[in-house]
């Protein structure tokens, strides 16, 4: 199996560079970061979440909307992955999405 990261939704120009000269596929968390970073003023999506998880939202948006547009920018080969936990399949998704390291940091 070749090697691949999943969500790198922080990743640098040169950490997308690195992914490309070795092979790695990238597997980047789009649908997830947008669909929360699209929704930071729905008190009714936010009302049963953990307070840190919007905060860390709030805090670290920017730098995600700028990663979101990486991948189509980068030279390391994608793989797409359709993942069952979307908000459209499953009310209760985001108790089954994995945290990424920046949410393992904000998040208690």
């Amino acid at each position: 199996m070749d090697p691949l990261i999943e969500h790198a939704c922080l990743a640098t120009p040169t950490a997308y560079a690195l992914t490309a000269e070795y092979g790695t596929y990238l597997v980047p968390t789009q649908y997830a970061q947008t669909y929360f970073l699209e929704r930071l003023d729905d008190e009714d999506l936010w009302e049963d979440q953990p307070p840190k998880m919007r905060g860390a939202y709030r805090r670290f948006g920017e730098d995600l909307r700028e990663g979101l547009r990486r991948p189509a920018e980068a030279e390391a080969k994608i793989a797409p992955r359709v993942s069952a936990s979307t908000p459209r399949r499953r009310p209760r998704w985001t108790a089954r999405v994995p945290r990424s390291s920046w949410q393992r940091r904000a998040l208690p």
